[in-house]
């Protein structure tokens, strides 16, 4: 949609509460006004940001240039890292705050509800990946974007054009949202992380925000967190089918070979991450 002030997306919210809305709303907003190029809201002559249309919340929001990187390169992955140390320099004076949907207590719910559907191969890499996770110890957090794989970012000749998709956005673990990223801009089709990507992504992140030495210790456990949760949410979504278009099926084998791979590669995962941190 092309208007006086620039080009918009009228979006109708299928799922979303009003109450939801106005803290997505109101984050890219916040992070627009920071420099980061997102789906920001475009208010109305009364200040709202969102209305009803067809009896559903809807809303006005900047359309962004662009494409998507389907095939990243290290250039990719260095614009990546620099984004997110960006985004949650950007979050720290962001007034409000959204707990993790998909944090400890889920967990624990979707592994009732897959008990006695897995594998025991897979029951064996499950109980291992919540061991994991259970050792991550208090960390820095803030706002992460939460989601943040190829298919929702945007660019412009090698340059971040845009950042889409912010409804997993909460307060959480800050390297946890690094984890999430690396584990799919970086991923190979075994499972493997590609080293040379990992380090332009932690790189350039590091560059921007360097986190400190817990955060350091705890990385590997955070790799295998980031790949849980996915592997968790893909898993439940085969084995209890919704019927709706809206929630398209996405094969959850890529984040158990991940998985598979983190637990036989802790001591590299390590060294790598010490690596780029010392250089």
């Amino acid at each position: 949609m092309a208007t006086r002030g620039g080009r918009h997306v009228l979006t109708l919210f299928e799922t979303l509460s009003s109450g939801e809305l106005d803290y997505f709303l109101s984050l890219t907003e916040h992070l627009a006004a920071h420099g980061i190029p997102c789906p920001a809201p475009i208010r109305d002559s009364s200040g709202n940001a969102h209305g009803i249309l067809n009896q559903r919340p809807a809303a006005l929001l900047v359309r962004l240039p662009g494409a998507s990187v389907l095939a990243p390169g290290e250039v990719h992955c260095a614009a990546v890292g620099a984004l997110l140390a960006q985004l949650h320099r950007a979050g720290r004076d962001f007034p409000q705050r959204r707990e993790n949907a998909h944090g400890s207590e889920w967990r624990q719910r979707m592994c009732r509800e897959l008990v006695g559907r897995l594998s025991p191969t897979e029951s064996e890499l499950l109980e291992w990946a919540l061991r994991r996770a259970r050792e991550i110890p208090a960390l820095p957090g803030g706002v992460i974007h939460g989601d943040l794989f190829r298919d929702n970012l945007l660019f412009e000749d090698d340059a971040v054009s845009g950042v889409l998709d912010f409804y997993f956005a909460c307060d959480e673990i800050l390297l946890l949202d690094v984890a999430i990223a690396v584990n799919d801009w970086c991923a190979l089709a075994d499972g493997s992380l590609d080293a040379p990507r990992v380090r332009a992504l932690l790189g350039a992140y590091a560059a921007g925000r360097m986190p400190g030495a817990a955060e350091r210790n705890a990385w590997p456990d955070l790799l295998v967190a980031a790949a849980l949760r996915f592997w968790l949410s893909r898993l439940y979504d085969r084995t209890f089918p919704r019927d709706s278009e809206l929630v398209p099926e996405r094969d959850p084998v890529e984040f158990r070979r991940l998985l598979a791979w983190q637990r036989d590669h802790r001591e590299a995962t390590q060294s790598l991450w010490d690596g780029i941190m010392s250089a």
